[in-house]
């Protein structure tokens, strides 16, 4: 038991240590920085001294690092050192700063797993540092002492101090390190070794036994194998390393002359902490071999189990073969059972043939009797499946048994046939010579014959018709017996049967001839018999004549007299002489019986003399008792019977002695004589009789008493032996009851009888108890002691036969007690396992109703009735979730009140859970299903659609002339009504765009739950091909309408520049008409020929001024003709009133230009100034090109040029790019590819076969960009803001294309770089004339670079967008490619159970909750849609990785809380299970970045409200440390995927809900 406690303790400090322990070459790097040592050193209180030494280098410690290595060195300290606490040293000497200590002792009060009694630091050499070291010491929870090196020694001895704090304690820390890492790597080395055998032994424990031959002898290989790995367990030399080790740590190993010595007294000091770790090592090795040597006896049992199951499939193919070849000839035998033949001589040949078929099955008998010694020698040797090897083989012997029997049925029946033919061809062949015979005449009369004659005639007669009647019996009887065969074999067939119809003609034809010939043999046996009897009364009456004659009247004649004599004298003589006869014959008979009385009565005297004797002498022999019944009742009966003869032999003799007496006297009477003397003696012999007799009397109830209690006494003993080993047998027999494989499934059946055992057995002990106490009392009342055969008194043996059947009963009632206790348990389980049939049941009747339903929507009517059927379906299952609740709750009670088997009571629990997750998961599914149709119908029938066909036919319409709409209003109104239409087309686009796109995506995610639905794949089929149709559709509509959209655009666009130069050139002539003649009017008016200087100075500046504003309308003037003369290249309506509004402004500009010009010279020469007309004129010149605002113009003109060149030039480049792009995919596919395909037989055999690998979907990708991607692009050309939409609408395309090619690309691009793949493409690129940077691994590199180099384009092109969600589908197309290559390294996850589609994976630092150390470790995380998934990444090689389960199973995201704060990380977060906010159930998850951390947290919590859909309180179901609650009502929110779907409202589902709300109702055209 020691053992195996130790076993369990070492396994459990396996798992800590596997999971949780640090490791030094995790931190290799932190502890040779000498951050912080372990030396060894106990203060004055026995605590561990753990010191940080000085450090020159004032760069403050990563906190990380510190708390690893405290959390490690408190790993390391010997156990029985830690609960004592710790005592730190810091050394600030050597420059070290307050920057340096502070992290140390903030990770001490915040990490440190052990209480730190105080913490030293060493002063330091800075003023400043020692006061800031001072100030700060107060805040922390544990004693803080500022102290001098000196200091030290009155909290630690200076033997227990380094060298460098002032000690005498050598302590090396590389030999310390390198024994630390030595003595882990055994430690792990040894777990590794250990986990192997655990491995090995669940690999022995949970193999599945083989099911033919062939696997059979596959498995015995492979456990041989599995030996050879056991006995390839390093464990020598783990023993000897681990010898090493200890050597080493104690010392005994070469090395420097003070190490592991105190320099100052020379001991040797062993460092404690390294030494607590030796028990361990050897506690390993241990284990090691004790695991070996149960492993081994474990693969000897299964080596035999494997044996035996390979001899019992060998026996049952054997059994097969031989069932075959029996079946088969057995049902040849039947077809050809009645098979008899018409004649002897086809009958004869049907004998032979079933003769030689009998010889051939004979010596298959040898075979069927190999088979059956098989059998016999299995069962011996007590092979597993023995029960089954008694049947087949029980089977084989009645089904040869029953081909026996067919055959020696056949052979009867042939031999009967030929039997009968035989005889029936001599009856019918002889019939008409013997009737012949009879008919003959002799060529005489019969009444010549005479009476000799007659009778041998008569003989011979009857000697032939018995002849006759012998031939006829023995046919018609063979006859007979063969169509009763016949009828038995063939039943109701047996007319339909030609032998039988045979056999009964012939029958009939014997019987017919027999009558005829009978009816003649007894005419001609008649008249013979007649004839011989007139023949013997005429002899007869001749005789009688002839004695009378002769004899009977002569005696009459001769004798005639008669004669007399005295008959009275004769009586009176025969009367005296018996008289006197009969007197003698009295006395004489008187003699003999005295004589005979005497004789009689002196030998019964004599015998019964000896017989007392003999009794006396035996009486001692009473007092000793047997144990043996039989004995006992022997002895008994042997008494009773010598007791009753005794007596009876007593009163015989008694009373033959009186009679004695009595004859005597009689005798003295008759013959008068006195014989006195001889009465007296005889009465003497009598009374010693008497005497002797009435002696042994008294000693009878004595010796009855004394054996009836031995009978008593051996009954007891028997009854007591027996019944101990009935409790023995009854406690072997629940023992073996309770390990039978079948013990849970009878334990209903066995309780009744196991309670009923147990009142027998407390009934049958209570009696013999008291049988015993009555025995006793008995035995202490009887007159003398008895004893057993040995000696011993009967009462101490029954005394200990009490005491051992007490000990015994309490032992086997403590079982009974159990097997009752277990049986209810089993009980419990077994009404668990109904309770969870039930469940299941219900589930796979619910899950096939639901499988039923599953059909897929072809309409929005259809839609809403499925989502309707599938509300009631839901609140249906709810009962389920109460009836899996319930089960779960009598599972949680049967492992609380234990001794059940918690892992059967597991998996019961999986099982139900595991249909309980399928049935939510595939009616979350049909949800998903449901609600994605919903959407998708509302969307495009209702949303889409319908404004899709308005805007087609209002779009369609001829165009007309949009601003003479509102013709009668002025042109500034008619501009603003224009640039209202302008602006809502505009806003049209962008809604149209927007519903499309909402569309399509809808539309997809209904493909989507198509694709996954679990119906028929034509059903499927049918309904993809539909949808695909419908977004076809849909597409092309959309491409319609925006070219339609942009024609109206177009004319929009016209209208609006004809209403704005209309409105311009109305207000140039009334600003020419109204200010401009009003100033000309008031200066024209003006006398300035007499006026002064000064009015004239001030009529210049009013000029100037008028001149400046008059500049600014000549350029606004110029600008409007400008954009008339661009506007007038196209002609259209607008063109001839344009014309002419441009020319009335430009002729009344002109003209008033030249007056304001005529006007300024005058004011100059009035003012005495020379002016250039010219020049003035010019100013106001139309025509001019010069302008003094050029300038600022010109910058205006660059920034929106400038503009539009960042949105242009990346479109061109994005477009260009595109072209070249598919120009090398199609160099690819035409140079590469096609000759790939014409090489056939001439590909070099590396990349044989390999066009997939090599090349992927690349014809594909040209295709889609070639035919759709491209000609997209082109359209938004000239809207580079929309090309977001591109994207958009083909992210399915994307995402599928590009996944595919990325993930095959990176699995394999080594075949490409194999040595013959270069030369052969290397051949092609030469043979085609291509450059070397247009080589194979160039181009099909570009779709890789070409998905990248997406992203970067639009950056640049969208950032001024708002459609940044084409952005994030070019984005996450390499993100899911990579995603998906790293799952496809994730061994064997779909055997995890039920998780729901991958959405992504990342590596992560993960702490696991309840974890003994925290230290987080690297795990790759796996996100699915119903679970998180923890791996373990191994790196196979520098390219090849691998992923394996580790240590974590979310069993549901509906049952995760998240954490999104961690404190004192920003890229931290944590996963809960449960609604308790329970800290030990956290698992925390460290991202690479802040950003990663959000992303997966928005992306969990987007799951787990898809998840709340239909999830019928799986918190409930699955979680069982919680509590149960009421079962909430299904809900009816959507799921992840159509959670951002509008459903609820059916604005939602129109064009107008993808904008904003303050939208129009309507759309206007």
């Amino acid at each position: 038991m020691a053992i195996i406690n130790e076993r369990l303790q070492l396994r459990h400090l396996f798992c800590e240590m596997r999971d949780g322990c640090p490791k030094a070459e995790d931190i290799l790097h932190v502890l040779r920085d000498r951050v912080a040592l372990l030396p060894g050193a106990r203060d004055r209180n026995g605590r561990a001294v753990i010191i940080f030494p000085a450090r020159e280098n004032t760069t403050p410690i990563n906190s990380d690092h510190i708390r690893n290595i405290l959390i490690y060195l408190h790993a390391v300290t010997a156990d029985d050192y830690k609960d004592r606490g710790f005592t730190i040293i810091i050394d600030m000497r050597k420059g070290t700063t307050w920057n340096n200590v502070k992290p140390i002792l903030k990770c001490i009060q915040e990490h440190f797993p052990a209480e730190v009694h105080a913490v030293l630091i060493i002063k330091p050499e800075k003023f400043w540092e020692k006061h800031k070291t001072s100030v700060s010491s107060g805040k922390y929870k544990f004693d803080i002492q500022m102290i001098s090196v000196e200091g030290l020694t009155r909290y630690v001895d200076s033997s227990q101090l380094t060298r460098d704090l002032g000690g005498s304690l050598f302590y090396d820390h590389d030999e310390w390190l390198e024994t630390r890492l030595e003595l882990e790597r055994l430690i792990w080395q040894t777990i590794d070794v250990m986990h192997n055998f655990e491995n090995f032994r669940e690999e022995m424990k949970n193999g599945e036994m083989p099911i033919d031959v062939a696997t059979a002898e596959r498995a015995t290989a492979a456990h041989v194998l599995l030996k050879k790995k056991i006995l390839g367990a390093p464990i020598e030399r783990i023993q000897y390393d681990v010898e090493r080790v200890q050597q080493r740590i104690s010392g005994c190993t070469d090395g420097t002359p003070d190490d592991n010595y105190n320099s100052s007294n020379g001991l040797l000091t062993t460092n404690p902490d390294l030494a607590a770790a030796l028990p361990h090592l050897a506690s390993l090795v241990n284990s090691l071999r004790t695991s070996k040597d149960e492993i081994f006896v474990q693969w000897e049992t299964r080596r035999q189990k494997l044996d035996h199951c390979y001899q019992l499939k060998l026996f049952e193919q054997d059994a097969d073969k031989m069932f075959d070849w029996i079946r088969s000839h057995y049902s040849l035998s039947v077809q050809r059972l009645l098979e008899i033949g018409d004649s002897e001589q086809s009958t004869s040949t049907l004998l032979t043939e079933h003769l030689d078929f009998i010889a051939a099955a004979n010596n298959t008998e040898v075979n069927v009797s190999h088979v059956t010694t098989v059998a016999k020698r299995l069962r011996e040797i007590g092979n597993y499946g023995k029960v089954q090897i008694e049947n087949v083989a029980m089977h084989l012997d009645e089904e040869w048994r029953r081909f026996k029997q067919i055959n020696e049925q056949r052979s009867r029946l042939l031999d009967l046939a030929l039997s009968f033919h035989r005889k029936s061809h001599i009856y019918l062949s002889n019939m008409p010579s013997w009737l012949h015979n009879i008919t003959l005449d002799n060529g005489r009369r019969m009444g010549q014959y005479s009476g000799d004659e007659l009778e041998a005639a008569i003989a011979e007669h009857e000697r032939f018709g018995e002849m006759i009647l012998q031939t006829y019996a023995e046919a018609v009887g063979d006859g007979r017996s063969l169509t009763q065969i016949l009828k038995t074999l063939a039943s109701d067939a047996v007319g339909q049967n030609n032998a039988y119809k045979h056999v009964v003609d012939l029958i009939q034809q014997i019987t017919r001839a027999h009558k005829e010939l009978h009816s003649q043999w007894q005419a001609k046996k008649l008249r013979l018999h007649s004839r011989l009897a007139l023949i013997a009364f005429e002899t007869d009456t001749h005789r009688v004549l002839q004695w009378l004659e002769e004899h009977g009247d002569a005696y009459l004649n001769k004798n005639t007299a008669i004669g007399e004599c005295d008959v009275q004298q004769m009586s009176v003589v025969v009367e005296e002489l018996r008289r006197r006869i009969e007197a003698f014959s009295v006395r004489v008979e008187a003699r003999r019986d005295l004589l005979n009385k005497s004789v009689l009565f002196h030998t019964h005297y004599s015998e019964i003399m000896e017989w007392y004797g003999r009794m006396e002498v035996k009486s001692s022999q009473y007092d000793f008792v047997s144990t043996n019944v039989q004995e006992g009742e022997r002895r008994k009966e042997e008494w009773m019977i010598e007791s009753d003869a005794t007596a009876q032999a007593y009163a015989t003799t008694i009373g033959e002695g009186n009679q004695l007496i009595k004859a005597l006297e009689q005798q003295a009477k008759m013959m008068n004589i006195d014989n006195h003397e001889i009465v007296a003696v005889i009465e003497r012999l009598i009374n010693d009789i008497e005497q002797r007799h009435a002696k042994l009397a008294d000693r009878w109830p004595h010796q009855r008493r004394s054996l009836q209690l031995g009978v008593k006494f051996a009954a007891f003993v028997k009854d007591c032996k027996q019944i101990i080993q009935q409790l023995k047998n009854w406690r072997e027999d629940m023992v073996a009851l309770v390990k039978s494989n079948n013990f849970a499934e009878r334990a209903e059946h066995i309780l009744p009888y196991q309670d009923d055992n147990t009142t027998q057995v407390k009934n049958a002990v209570t009696g013999i108890k008291n049988n015993a106490a009555e025995l006793l009392q008995a035995l202490r009342d009887n007159e003398s002691t008895l004893v057993n055969t040995e000696g011993i008194l009967a009462t101490d043996v029954i005394i200990t036969s009490l005491q051992q059947l007490t000990d015994c009963q309490r032992e086997v009632m403590q079982v009974a007690q159990e097997t009752h206790h277990r049986i209810e348990q089993c009980m419990q389980f077994n009404r668990a396992r109904a309770m969870a049939a039930v469940a299941i049941q219900k589930m796979q009747y619910e899950e096939t109703k639901l499988l039923h339903m599953n059909t897929i929507p072809t309409s929005l009517e259809e839609a809403l009735a499925a989502q309707a059927a599938h509300k009631q379906f839901q609140h249906a299952i709810e009962s389920i979730s109460r009836t899996t609740s319930a089960f779960l709750n009598k599972t949680d009670q049967l492992i609380s009140n234990g001794g059940v088997d918690v892992r059967l009571v597991d998996d019961l629990n999986e099982e139900v859970l595991n249909r309980w997750r399928r049935l939510v998961g595939v009616t979350e599914e049909r949800n998903k299903l449901i609600k994605a149709g919903v959407v998708c119908y509302k969307t495009l029938h209702q949303g889409v659609m319908p404004i899709l066909d308005q805007l087609e036919k209002e779009y369609s319409m001829s165009s007309k002339d949009w601003c003479q709409i509102r013709n009668g209003e002025d042109a500034k109104d008619r501009a603003h009504h224009m640039s209202s239409l302008l602006s809502k087309h505009m806003e049209y686009k962008e809604r149209f765009l927007k519903g499309c796109s909402y569309g399509q995506k809808t539309s997809e995610m209904f493909l989507k739950y198509i694709r996954r639905c679990e119906a028929s794949a034509e059903h499927i089929r049918l309904h993809e091909t539909r949808l695909l149709a419908l977004k076809e559709n849909l597409r092309k509509r959309q491409m319609k309408i925006l070219d339609l959209w942009m024609r109206k655009k177009q004319q929009l666009d016209r209208c609006h520049e004809a209403c704005l130069l209309e409105a311009t050139a109305i207000e140039n002539a009334e600003w020419i008409a109204v200010e401009g003649e009003t100033f000309l009017k008031q200066c024209l008016e003006r006398q300035l020929n007499l006026a002064n200087r000064e009015n004239l100075e001030a009529y210049m500046d009013e000029y100037i001024t008028f001149k400046a504003e008059a500049k600014q309308k000549r350029l606004k003037v110029r600008m409007m003709l400008e954009l008339a003369e661009k506007f007038l290249s196209v002609l259209d309506h607008h063109c001839d009133a344009i014309e002419r509004k441009m020319f009335d402004v430009r002729s009344s500009y002109e003209h008033f230009s030249m007056r304001l010009a005529d006007y300024e010279n005058l004011l100059s020469g009035a003012l005495g100034r020379k002016l250039d007309v010219n020049k003035a004129k010019d100013e106001f010149s139309l025509d001019r090109k010069s302008d003094s605002n050029i300038e600022a113009k010109i910058e205006v003109e660059r920034l929106a040029n400038e503009e539009k060149r960042k949105m242009r030039e990346p479109m061109m480049e994005l477009i260009k790019s595109e072209k070249d792009y598919i120009e090398d995919l199609h160099k690819c596919i035409k140079y590469y590819l096609n000759a790939y395909r014409a090489a056939n037989d001439s590909l070099p055999l590396a990349i044989r076969g390999k066009e997939k690998e090599i090349f992927s979907n690349i014809e594909q990708l040209y295709k889609f960009h070639n035919e759709v991607f491209l000609p997209e692009l082109i359209k938004h050309e000239n809207d580079p803001e929309d090309v977001g939409y591109c994207f958009i609408f083909s992210v399915e395309m994307l995402n599928a294309l590009y996944t595919e090619y990325c993930v095959n690309k990176e699995q394999n691009n080594y075949i490409i770089a194999l040595p013959e793949a270069m030369q052969f493409f290397s051949e092609i690129r030469e043979t085609s004339g291509l450059e070397h940077s247009q080589d194979l691994s160039s181009l099909v590199i570009k779709p890789v670079q070409r998905i990248t180099r997406y992203r970067l384009m639009l950056e640049q092109l969208l950032k001024n967008c708002k459609h940044n969600e084409a952005y994030d589908v070019v984005v996450s197309v390499p993100r899911r490619a990579n995603d998906l290559m790293h799952l496809g390294n994730f061994e064997n996850y779909k055997k995890l159970g039920v998780l729901g589609d991958f959405v992504m994976q990342e590596s992560f630092l993960v702490w696991d909750p309840k974890a003994y150390f925290k230290k987080g470790r690297e795990r790759q995380v796996f996100l699915f849609e119903l679970c998180v998934v923890f791996a373990k990444k191994t790196e196979l090689s520098s390219r090849a990785i691998k992923y394996t389960y580790k240590t974590h199973l979310m069993a549901s995201l509906a049952e995760v809380n998240v954490c999104e704060h961690v404190e004192g990380d920003a890229s931290k977060f944590a996963l809960r299970q449960g609604n308790e906010p329970n800290t030990e159930m956290r698992t925390e998850l460290k991202a690479a970045s802040e950003q990663c951390k959000v992303h997966w947290v928005k992306k969990i919590r987007e799951l787990m409200q898809g998840l709340m859909t239909a999830n019928f309180d799986m918190r409930q179901v699955s979680a069982r440390n919680s509590s149960v609650t009421t079962t909430t009502s299904v809900s009816d929110r959507t799921s992840k995927d159509s959670d951002s779907l509008p459903t609820s409202n059916e604005d939602r589902n129109s064009l107008r809900s993808c904008t904003s709300s303050s939208s129009n109702h309507n759309l206007e055209v």
